[in-house]
């Protein structure tokens, strides 16, 4: 354990170094990596990590290696440094890190391809530095998001630097699900049918770490419609959502009542032999009562500062591998799509291969929407993954699709923007777009009698979401 007089000290090498940095420009300019890369060693000694638990120039795969990585647990005398938990990306003190800025863009996407990286699937959390900056990361399997905003290592903000690193790393025993919200704020571009997908498919998957298949729960929010919850077979509930948030809010929620709530969703049958792909998840409902209380829905749970669909899913999370948001369309007009934006660690977008509008609608919600959510969290979230083009017809020309996407790149007003679209849009350090191909075999599946899901009957179905798991699970 650190002693505080040893910390004081490291603490002010940090800040001194850190103000020295940001009052001359001169001295930034002429630092490198390696007079960052103690601060960053110094850093981690304050969270009470050992020397001896940090490696330098860690080979996260065959051709790639981070700056540092960091094992939580002391190593024995014998043992080799092997599955670490934490990485570490460290950049000069000139590579200021802001939103929309390409050094910064470039910093995070180099962390991101580390953390999916073949001898890193134990890490849990990912780091960029570059000396007086810092900002955490979480990887969930294949997936990784920032849990911080970019925060400082000044004189003024280095002790709650300090203790947001201690609360989300060195005190995080349990690690909780993943949120994610589907989403695009045009609505007909297929988000139900590819949320109720990608909850199945996972529930197939085994986590690293874990011998039990993943846990899922499905939340329908768009209460008006419920089509998740009709595409469920089930139909909309009289106020369980409505009860569960009123718990959580007057810190009543308990696991009975949790229990109570939430339905499953399975083909498994009670007797008989198991179907070719069992599932088995849980859906929170479409909420009637909730419908109807729309207008009202501000005013009884002070939506507007406290979120409180962002608050029960952190608790629901703690029971879940992931949580799925079907969310409704037009922000503006829906609280119920501004809640379930606003819950989400991620934003799952999608749209409409050859359709515009859908293009358009979240390149423009990117700055008009997801950016003020993300001031209000202040912890990094909801971050946008790449957006994925629903129903792709291979017969078709893609040229309309690219070109509104390069349309809406270019008219962009702010290089920052720009670079944001592009992140968002191409896949990594490519122009090539995200898609998931059109099947009949989907359609059929919705319109029989059968009530099954396509990914649960079809091969051809589950095959055109192969791409779309395998971001999230290896």
């Amino acid at each position: 354990m650190i002693s505080s007089t040893a910390k004081k000290e490291l603490i002010s090498q940090i800040t001194r170094l850190c103000e020295n940095w940001k009052r001359d420009k001169n001295l930034r300019d002429e630092a490198n990596e390696a007079e960052a890369e103690p601060l960053a060693r110094n850093l981690l000694q304050i969270l009470g990590i050992t020397q001896e638990r940090v490696f330098p120039q860690y080979k996260c795969s065959s051709n790639k290696k981070v700056d540092l990585a960091v094992k939580f647990q002391p190593l024995g005398d014998s043992d080799k440094f092997t599955k670490p938990d934490l990485i570490v990306e460290i950049k000069r003190p000139s590579w200021i890190f802001s939103e929309g800025e390409e050094k910064y863009s470039q910093t995070v996407s180099q962390l991101q391809s580390y953390l999916s990286g073949e001898r890193c699937k134990s890490v849990k959390y990912g780091i960029i530095f570059n000396g007086c900056q810092i900002q955490l990361f979480r990887k969930h399997g294949m997936l990784s998001y920032p849990i911080s905003s970019i925060l400082s290592l000044d004189k003024e903000n280095i002790d709650l630097t300090i203790a947001y690193l201690v609360e989300h790393i060195m005190q995080d025993s349990d690690l909780r699900g993943t949120i994610l919200t589907v989403w695009n704020n045009k609505g007909g571009v297929g988000k139900t049918t590819i949320a109720q997908s990608l909850a199945i498919l996972l529930s197939e998957k085994i986590s690293f770490g874990k011998k039990e298949k993943n846990k899922i729960l499905l939340i329908d929010f768009d209460h008006n419609q419920g089509d998740l919850t009709a595409n469920c077979k089930m139909e909309r509930s009289e106020g369980e959502t409505k009860k569960l948030l009123d718990d959580d809010y007057q810190n009543n929620l308990s696991n009975e009542g949790i229990i109570r709530s939430l339905k499953s969703f399975t083909n498994i049958p009670k007797k008989g032999r198991k179907p070719r792909f069992p599932f088995d998840i849980k859906v929170l409902r479409a909420d009637s009562a909730l419908s109807r209380a729309s207008i009202s829905y501000m005013k009884n749970f002070d939506a507007k500062d406290r979120l409180p669909l962002r608050k029960l899913s952190l608790n629901l999370s703690k029971s879940f591998d992931y949580i799925i948001i079907d969310a409704p369309p037009n922000y503006e007009q829906s609280i119920f799509s501004q809640e379930a934006v606003s819950a989400a660690d991620c934003i799952l977008p999608i749209a409409l291969f050859q359709n515009s509008n859908s293009i358009r609608n979240y390149a423009n919600a990117i700055f008009d929407y997801l950016k003020p959510a993300q001031i209000k969290r202040a912890d990094g979230g909801p971050f946008s993954l790449g957006i994925w083009f629903n129903r792709w017809r291979t017969t078709w020309t893609s040229t309309p699709t690219s070109s509104s996407v390069s349309k809406q790149i270019k008219d962009a007003e702010k290089a920052e923007e720009r670079m944001e679209l592009k992140r968002i849009f191409y896949k990594p350090n490519t122009r090539q777009l995200r898609k998931i191909d059109e099947t009949a075999d989907i359609a059929r599946s919705i319109m029989d009698a059968k009530g099954l899901p396509g990914v649960v009957r079809y091969m051809r179905a589950r095959n055109t979401f192969d791409s779309l798991v395998k971001e999230f699970s290896d």
